[in-house]
């Protein structure tokens, strides 16, 4: 090796050396300016740019105060946008920021193994984190050492429809807080509103003759299920369709059988779609129907359920009772094999269902006033109260 090459190679060195320096003083330095502005009266949101999670901090934001609520949320998701705020930092990792210094921890789901490991390795956390479940973070978690007691110990859970659900799997250990995955309802119902306007247009300009049935918002096995119930209607004037995009495990295996059972009467969408693409999917449906064995595409039954579409949902699990109390008309999956074809598509109830949604799951002031309990909820004070009560009892 001649020594030009050499010096090159040690030009290189120094050069990789002095980024890193560069690169870690800069980190430094974030993570200074973020730990600057944790304190007592700081509330903390842990989440990742998943498709829901703009809404919920544009709602926080809208609603509440952004030097109280602070954000830290890591880039999972190219084809997400990232949420945007004052407030708002992208990090790559939780760990060197003086979480145990804030008023307490909101966690946007649980799917990221770093927050179960944080809060395994540090319980006092425990006793001011909220957990947000979404579902599958529930669902689907493993049921190892450190899932069980971060789920067990965790101080409060923030659902309106899994309640029952997490009670049955760990025991009544923490507060529950009614509340919906937070996002801005008063420009989300604005827009499904127009939507919902449209369609009642639609209906009156003209008589539809083909029964639209959408099943399922993924790809997945108990749509075949489903499939084979229908299959008694394939003669009559339906079109089926389906979302193959997301969960392709068994692919292949629903397109062949959609299309071996209703041939052209049979569509499926494979490519991802933004969201308005995909309301006016749900908004062209007849009826909706919801298979899975746990609880699972809540918001298209909820948009579903405004646009007055017919709504299929297994009777067993928990969003089947939640809508039935509220008084909202939803049908049995379990018992499709019962129905004639005209008692299948007959939908009398549509008007009252937009109206009660609209009341119940659309209403802009009621997630506001259920996330105000949450935020301003005092885990100290509660705690001091609980234990004087403790006392008095012995």
């Amino acid at each position: 090796m001649n020594a030009q090459i050499k010096t090159k190679l040690k030009e290189i060195k120094i050069l990789t050396f002095i980024i890193k320096i560069l690169r870690r003083a800069k980190r430094k330095i974030f993570t200074q300016k973020i730990n600057s502005k944790i304190k007592k009266s700081t509330i903390v949101h842990l989440m990742f740019n998943d498709k829901f999670n703009y809404g919920i901090v544009e709602f926080i934001n809208n609603n509440f105060s952004q030097k109280q609520n602070l954000i830290l949320c890591k880039h999972w998701f190219s084809e997400h946008s990232f949420p945007q705020g004052k407030n708002v930092f992208k990090v790559s990792s939780y760990l060197g920021y003086n979480l145990k210094k804030c008023d307490k921890l909101i966690l946007h789901s649980l799917f990221d193994k770093e927050v179960i490991d944080i809060l395994f390795s540090t319980p006092n956390l425990l006793k001011k984190s909220y957990w947000s479940i979404w579902g599958g973070d529930l669902y689907e978690c493993s049921r190892d050492q450190k899932n069980d007691f971060v789920r067990k110990n965790i101080y409060a859970v923030l659902t309106h429809w899994d309640k029952n659900y997490f009670i049955n799997k760990y025991g009544n250990q923490p507060r529950i807080f009614d509340a919906f995955v937070p996002c801005d309802q008063t420009k989300n119902l604005m827009h499904l509103q127009k939507i919902y306007t449209n369609i009642l247009k639609e209906q009156n300009k003209f008589a539809k003759k083909t029964i639209i049935i959408q099943i399922n918002n993924s790809c997945d096995i108990s749509t075949i299920e489903i499939f084979h119930l229908l299959e008694k209607f394939k003669n009559e004037n339906i079109k089926i369709r389906t979302i193959t995009s997301y969960g392709q495990n068994c692919k292949n295996q629903v397109i062949e059988e959609g299309k071996k059972i209703f041939k052209e009467k049979f569509e499926y969408f494979d490519n991802f779609m933004d969201y308005n693409s995909y309301l006016n999917i749900l908004a062209s449906n007849d009826i909706f129907i919801l298979n899975q064995k746990r609880q699972q595409g809540l918001g298209n039954a909820c948009i579903s359920l405004l646009f007055g579409k017919k709504l299929f949902l297994r009777s067993e699990v928990e969003p089947f009772k939640v809508f039935k109390n509220h008084g909202l008309k939803v049908f049995d999956t379990l018992k499709l094999s019962e129905y004639s074809f005209e008692e299948f598509i007959k939908n009398d109830f549509s008007t009252k269902n937009h109206e009660i949604a609209k009341e119940v799951i659309y209403s802009p002031q009621k997630n506001i006033d259920d996330w105000e309990k949450i935020l301003t909820h005092n885990t100290t004070n509660n705690e001091q109260r609980t234990t004087n009560n403790e006392q008095r009892t012995t």
